[in-house]
């Protein structure tokens, strides 16, 4: 079993300092390392993705980085830096390449522009002439923006944060989420499936009929 999206937080402030207005939850809720490699192994989870938790640290990746360094058997780490500022590939180029780091993501929340050609483009070439993965996270009334982008990157794996927030207002067959069924036809595009989202479709009827309604679109080869 394998966990594709978890966030850490350091219990050493001084040598990994919070940003200026950490997120709520990193002041409420932290995990560190060590305490989530004991909860793995009682859980049975084998390997984890770290992802960068920006609203702890923003584009500094170096808790993630550390982490995975760590424990190399245990974890596999997603960076993210600026990618709206100038030098984004060379940064990501950074994490990847001295590092170590495995994926990067692309924070398309609140603005999605960033998404667009303009933008994306050269983090997006940089990921592909790197081979790694994409982990996009964007709002669901964006979604025609995410598939404009993987219409330009037909071959890079491209990984979506909570299923892109869908709108499963009046429950199944969720008409309301038809922005996510319309990205099943990009094969380089895998969904993460989270506790947030089974949460949001428990609320609308039952989460497992979500699922299937997934599974039948993506198939669940493609659903993390």
């Amino acid at each position: 079993m394998l966990d594709t999206h978890v966030h850490l937080v350091s219990s050493d402030h001084e040598r990994y300092p919070l940003k200026a207005s950490p997120a709520a939850w990193v002041c409420e809720a932290p995990v560190d390392a060590e305490r989530f490699v004991a909860e793995m192994a009682e859980a049975g989870v084998e390997r984890a993705v770290l992802v960068q938790p920006l609203g702890a640290y923003g584009g500094d990746n170096s808790y993630a980085a550390d982490s995975a360094a760590r424990w190399p058997r245990r974890f596999a780490s997603v960076c993210a830096v600026d990618h709206t500022g100038a030098g984004a590939a060379e940064r990501v180029s950074e994490w990847i390449e001295q590092r170590g780091m495995n994926g990067v993501r692309l924070m398309a929340i609140p603005d999605a522009s960033v998404l667009d050609e303009a933008h994306a483009t050269p983090l997006a070439q940089r990921a592909e002439r790197l081979g790694i993965p994409v982990v996009v996270a964007v709002m669901h009334a964006a979604l025609p923006r995410l598939l404009a982008f993987l219409t330009r990157h037909p071959n890079l794996p491209v990984a979506l944060d909570h299923c892109g927030f869908p709108d499963l207002t009046g429950g199944p067959p969720y008409s309301a989420a038809r922005n996510v069924f319309e990205l099943a036809c990009f094969p380089n595009l895998t969904l993460e499936l989270t506790s947030l989202v089974l949460e949001t479709a428990s609320h609308h009827g039952d989460s497992r009929r979500f699922v299937s309604c997934l599974v039948d679109y993506f198939g669940p080869q493609r659903i993390m």
